[in-house]
């Protein structure tokens, strides 16, 4: 009889022609699958010095029962040795636009008890990070969810929602973002209009209006806090205007939300990589089907009990341990100009060799200018702070070399 799997390899292992032994003969005898130069390579590493041999490789994926004994099924390819080594983690600080520190309270709760995604605890927990979300974005809109993703899924998660095939989005476009909102406009077949204005530059509100009103959009998309140049920018007046002209305003708000002011209510827009009422009324009436079940709001929504007159249902399995710490923190950024007169590549080395890690621009400002450096905020910690200084230090040490 042949199993598959450690399921199955368990099940064979206890079944009335085996014994305890015989698991210790399977963990010893697989190692043996290994050519000759393998096995005196995997003898060298010291790494296994501490390591039970019958532990050193993984368990065969098929196994074979015969009457007195489990033995490993022949194998094409041997296992990789490379995964038995102990993974190294340097200690840094990450001031980068991607991965950032987290405090203990965050590590403590990604390393909570697990739930059941349809648990009524963790259900709970859900909505106590839904009002958070609110209270973050300023609304009372009760469409207010998390998705398993990164800043992109956001973007395609609002605009498969809010547009369908052949209709109109004007994308404000000042950076990087606005190049991704169009570019993945094209590829949803919408009639893409682009309101362009200089890297680093605000569009002038004579200028969106024009737009607006020439090109009749069903939806205006603005990038809030464009994290290739650092501009906020400033939004006033454009759900007013969007409004005026039967047109949701959707803004990108993945690198300000947290870092700058933003109150989605009062600046009247529609959907912040989640979605308000009037987008509701959108997204319910739509003439077809949303495209990605995957980033179907409305089935997201009733996963996170958005809407009360829905039982809760089953829609994916959510990323249990990131919702617990969710509800600690939520990661915001800063944009810093390197000072004329200083290399920032010499700036980022330095750091680098201090176990500091920052990063420059995107898109053309990251050839052309390399002065933008992209900082995350971070909890007080010890050794954040000793890293801190010596960064502090060392930027005056640079000045001071560069006669600033």
């Amino acid at each position: 009889m042949q199993f598959v799997g450690k399921r199955a390899a368990a099940a064979a292992i206890s079944g009335s022609n085996t014994s305890s032994v015989q698991l210790t003969q399977l963990s010893t005898s697989f190692p043996f699958l290994l050519s000759k130069h393998q096995q005196q390579h995997r003898q060298r590493r010291p790494f296994h010095d501490h390591t039970p041999d019958h532990w050193s490789m993984a368990t065969p994926l098929t196994m074979i029962n015969t009457k007195e004994n489990i033995v490993p099924a022949p194998v094409l390819i041997n296992p990789p040795i490379r995964l038995m080594r102990p993974m190294h983690f340097p200690d840094r600080l990450l001031l980068g636009p991607g991965p950032s520190n987290m405090t203990e309270d965050i590590r403590s709760a990604l390393a909570a008890p697990l739930l059941g995604h349809l648990h009524p605890e963790f259900l709970e927990i859900m909505d106590d990070v839904k009002a958070g979300l609110q209270y973050a974005f300023q609304t009372e809109n009760s469409l207010t969810f998390a998705i398993s993703g990164t800043g992109h899924a956001g973007m395609e998660c609002a605009m498969l929602n809010l547009l369908e095939p052949g209709e109109t989005i004007l994308v404000l476009q000042n950076g990087v973002w606005g190049q991704r909102a169009a570019d993945l406009g094209r590829r949803m077949n919408l009639d893409v209009k682009l309101l362009h204005v200089g890297e680093g530059q605000v569009i002038h509100m004579e200028d969106f209006v024009e737009a607006v009103e020439t090109f009749k959009p069903a939806v205006a998309f603005l990038c809030h806090g464009e994290s290739s140049t650092g501009v906020v920018h400033p939004l006033d007046g454009f759900g007013e205007v969007c409004r005026k002209n039967g047109a949701l305003l959707l803004v990108d708000t993945v690198a300000s939300l947290g870092a700058a002011p933003f109150h989605a209510d009062e600046l009247m827009v529609d959907c912040v990589y989640s979605a308000t009422q009037k987008a509701l009324a959108k997204m319910r009436f739509r003439k077809s089907r949303v495209p990605s079940f995957y980033f179907d709001a409305l089935e997201i929504g009733n996963y996170w009990g958005c809407f009360t007159n829905e039982a809760r249902r089953y829609h994916h399995t959510a990323p249990i341990s990131l919702v617990y710490a969710l509800q600690h923190r939520l990661p915001c950024l800063t944009t810093v100009k390197v000072p004329k007169g200083v290399d920032w590549k010499q700036v980022q080395g330095e750091l680098m060799t201090k176990g500091i890690e920052i990063a420059g621009g995107l898109g053309p400002l990251w050839a052309r200018f390399g002065e933008l450096e992209l900082l995350t905020a971070l909890g007080g910690d010890a050794a954040v702070e000793e890293r801190a200084e010596e960064h502090q230090q060392e930027e005056q040490q640079l000045k001071t070399a560069s006669n600033i």
